[in-house]
């Protein structure tokens, strides 16, 4: 069993049960509940530190839910499955502070997989989330954005979850200067952090071709 401790959140007591079950084989589960309000009263002072909050809000409760988990839960991360992953629905829990998102019909060993990639300091999108932000077709002549030809070739790496030490080797420069390409990168396109700018690129033609159904992780875990 993994020493991750786990709150689950749902509305739907049986797919709540029945998930609970399911995880209990290999995850401590510390409290869950119908909402993080009801589950956090559950939740026992002495059971240690939650590290992961699998949430299963509707779209229109989501953003509120994980507010309010990270306001309660500052260490914890946040892994929503959602009944439809919408480019709307990512963009909102990524602009409300979550980890990662994934359909709730994902199957159990990649939810599993997926729950420690998040734990661990990952980010996790469903495997339909290049089409879902409206991947085109790889840009021609000068890379969007004003990028350079190094910066457009960073920014392509961060779907594929590569890290700053595995896109430097790939390019063959050092650590430092992939950090101050991605600087630059989020500077020309205006987005907040790793998870919005591999986002853009996927939106403007720029990344690993799309590969077979399994969860897509981006930023992977940082040395």
């Amino acid at each position: 069993m993994d020493g991750i401790r786990i709150m689950v959140v749902d509305p739907c007591r049986l797919f709540r049960a029945g998930l609970c079950r399911l995880l209990a084989l290999d995850f401590r589960i510390v409290a869950e509940a119908s909402d993080i309000t009801a589950a956090l009263r559950l939740l026992d002072p002495g059971a240690g530190a939650v590290g992961l909050v699998l949430l299963g809000a509707a779209a229109d409760a989501m953003p509120g839910e994980v507010l309010a988990a990270r306001a309660a839960l500052p260490g914890a991360r946040v892994l929503h499955l959602s009944d439809s992953p919408t480019a709307q629905v990512l963009a909102a829990l990524f602009s409300a502070g979550g980890d990662g998102c994934l359909g709730k019909n994902v199957p159990l060993a990649a939810l599993a997989q997926s729950m420690r990639v998040v734990a661990l300091g990952g980010k996790v999108f469903p495997p339909e989330a290049p089409g879902l932000v409206g991947r085109g077709p790889p840009a021609a002549g000068a890379p969007p954005a004003g990028l350079s030809a190094r910066e457009a070739e960073v920014a392509g790496m961060l779907p594929g979850g590569a890290c700053n030490k595995a896109i430097g080797k790939a390019m063959g420069i050092t650590e430092a200067t992939v950090k101050v390409h991605l600087k630059t990168v989020m500077r020309k396109i205006n987005v907040a952090n790793r998870t919005q700018a591999a986002i853009w690129a996927l939106a403007n033609g720029l990344g690993p071709a799309l590969g077979p159904p399994v969860p897509r992780v981006a930023g992977g875990v940082r040395p």
